[in-house]
């Protein structure tokens, strides 16, 4: 389906895009910490007070957990105001556009933010006074879990569904937007990493000496080597999960540079498994905590920047099209003030209607002298000279001929739009 084109807002950036996507790498770091450690946090409460039922010392475990949850989750929403704001933007046309789309289900995002938060602090304070009630108590923060799971999945599905502007035609509702390939297997690699990272947050916390915990009947280390055991079996699933997001990334998306970010992934994660490994079958666990934990933050980082990567390459076609769609639409404005300034209008050549689709389609990737995101059209279109249906062909089923150049995503037009370009094409380049 051809991509939806909104025109763009005709402001500057408020800052260098270097800089506004330094921020955003740095501040969605630092959000998607917290983010990870409120998810995983309330799945391992709900986990241990689970286990509790049988064996009571767990309780005092799950009690120590949910104590952490609230600060968490305060942390998460604080460092989420920065990337929120600087992807709005960064990608200003594709965010709006995909948060329409999802209507409902994007405005109740803050209602689900508070009452996962009263949900959260019923069940931390109600620990004492809801002993003797362990039904009402576990489905406290069952529910707070579900909307813990709720809100990060609903962000996501609007992040993925702003890259894919060809989709946005099909789409009518947020339960149409979560079925697009890579959304789930996105989804179940964040849970998995949310898992990973409290786990081993735990293993620290609970691991220290110094650390004010009772923990009854359970000895310190078989806690820690618990959580070890969750850390190992969430980054395994990480790995699997993660080749499902990376099969089901469209084609145009990916680039020589994203296979090399995710091979290099590829080969530090089995050190850090098989650390974890050890940790788990150790007498004393807690030794390569500092090796896991290094090894696991330069993936994480890795990650980020890959998820970047991925991002800008999937908006560059889409971007461009919003530039050359305002061009063009700044373009009829300057018109009509013309006409309102003296009828019949200022003069000149009119524009033909193949020069019109170039520009609104083509202009800000391709030009006709040089080099911009595509190769300059004088260079390439000799060989479609006498062969306008090759030059059509190819429009319309683009592929690879040059490894230095992006792939060019397909352009679906009217016919008699698509003849009017060709034939402006071949006319205008030298």
């Amino acid at each position: 389906m051809d991509a939806i084109v909104p025109k763009d807002v005709l402001l500057p950036l408020p800052a260098p895009f270097w800089l506004l996507v330094a921020l955003l790498l740095i501040s969605f770091l630092a959000h998607i910490l917290f983010v990870n450690l409120m998810v995983g946090s309330s799945l391992l409460v709900l986990w241990t007070e689970i286990k509790g039922l049988k064996k009571k010392d767990w309780d005092k475990v799950s009690h120590a957990i949910a104590a952490t949850i609230t600060v968490n989750k305060s942390l998460a929403v604080v460092l989420g105001v920065a990337p929120l704001l600087t992807i709005s933007v960064l990608y200003t046309a594709q965010f709006y556009s995909s948060s329409t789309l999802l209507g409902t289900a994007w405005l109740l995002v803050i209602p689900l933010v508070i009452l996962a938060f009263l949900f959260t602090y019923a069940h931390k304070y109600s620990w004492d006074g809801l002993h003797g009630s362990k039904g009402v108590h576990l489905a406290l923060i069952s529910v707070a879990c579900g909307l813990f799971l709720s809100i990060p999945f609903i962000f996501l599905t609007n992040i993925n569904l702003m890259l894919y502007p060809e989709h946005w035609g099909e789409i009518r509702s947020f339960w149409d937007a979560i079925w697009l390939p890579n959304v789930l297997p996105r989804y179940f690699h964040f849970l998995m990493a949310s898992l990973a990272l409290t786990g081993l947050f735990f293993v620290y916390n609970f691991g220290r000496k110094s650390a004010d915990v009772d923990f009854g009947g359970l000895k310190r280390h078989d806690v820690t080597r618990a959580f070890y055991g969750v850390a190992l079996a969430a980054t395994a699933a990480q790995v699997l999960f993660g080749l499902l997001v990376f099969f089901t990334l469209p084609a145009h998306v990916i680039s020589l540079q994203l296979i090399g970010t995710l091979t290099l992934v590829l080969a530090l994660v089995p050190f850090a498994l098989w650390w974890l490994w050890r940790e788990v079958r150790a007498d004393e666990p807690g030794k390569r905590l500092r090796p896991v934990a290094a090894i696991l933050t330069i993936v994480v980082s890795l990650m980020v920047w890959a998820r970047h990567e991925i991002r800008e390459t999937a908006v560059i076609p889409h971007r461009a099209m919003v530039a050359a769609k305002t061009l063009e639409y700044q373009a009829q404005v300057a018109a009509a003030q013309d006409y309102l300034l003296m009828p019949g209008g200022l003069g000149g050549v009119p524009a033909s209607a193949g020069s019109l689709v170039f520009t609104r389609r083509c202009a800000s990737c391709h030009s006709f002298e040089r080099r911009l995101v595509g190769p300059a059209l004088n260079e390439v279109v000799a060989s479609y000279r006498g062969n306008p249906q090759s030059l059509s062909g190819w429009i319309v089923k683009p592929g690879r001929k040059r490894a230095d150049y992006p792939v060019m995503p397909p352009q679906e037009m009217p016919k008699d739009e698509l003849q009017q370009l060709v034939d402006y094409v071949l006319q205008t380049a030298g």
